[in-house]
């Protein structure tokens, strides 16, 4: 069930302003993942996958302080365009590698699917943090919350079944760029 914040939040924020209407998907996904990591204000967030920006100006509507990182240049400086710079800070690059010179966060996002969580993320999840995923085969995926515990091990729960699109693989940033 979503909650009333991500409810505010998503009228807020204007769908139209960031997608165009041909490739608008549902904002199901966006509210669901919003509602699972328990965004409070004041939360430190990182998102893998800005894409247009429409998630990380929800993830700024519930208060946040968003480090975005997308690897396709022309997205990254679109968000650098659109969204506040004093609530969002945008990095091109491979998002798998995560922030770690400004972790810990409260809530690490990835904003498409992956078998597994990349490695390098579940360090850059502060105490009592969060770890928000499409987990799965690019045809069946699952959206999990790995949530910190005080001992530092993480406790896994499913939220629903879901369909993102996959975590584009590893590559050379500068190869986005041609």
């Amino acid at each position: 069930m979503i909650g009333p914040e991500v409810e505010r939040a998503l009228a807020i924020v204007s769908r139209e302003a960031f997608t165009p209407v041909h490739a608008r998907s549902d904002a199901k996904s966006v509210a669901l993942v919003a509602q699972a990591a328990g965004i409070t204000p004041g939360s430190r967030v990182l998102e893998v996958g800005t894409g247009a920006g429409y998630q990380t100006a929800v993830l700024v509507a519930l208060g946040a302080q968003v480090y975005t990182i997308e690897r396709v240049a022309a997205l990254a400086e679109l968000a650098r365009a659109r969204l506040p710079a004093q609530s969002v800070q945008v990095r091109m690059g491979d998002g798998r590698l995560g922030w770690p010179e400004a972790a810990p966060f409260d809530v690490v996002l990835l904003g498409a699917s992956a078998p597994t969580v990349p490695p390098a993320l579940l360090p850059q999840v502060g105490p009592g943090g969060r770890l928000v995923a499409p987990l799965g085969s690019p045809t069946r995926q699952q959206l999990v919350v790995l949530q910190r515990m005080p001992w530092g091990r993480f406790r896994r729960q499913v939220i629903a079944d879901v369909l993102f699109e996959p975590l584009a693989p590893a590559q050379d940033a500068a190869k986005t760029l041609q």
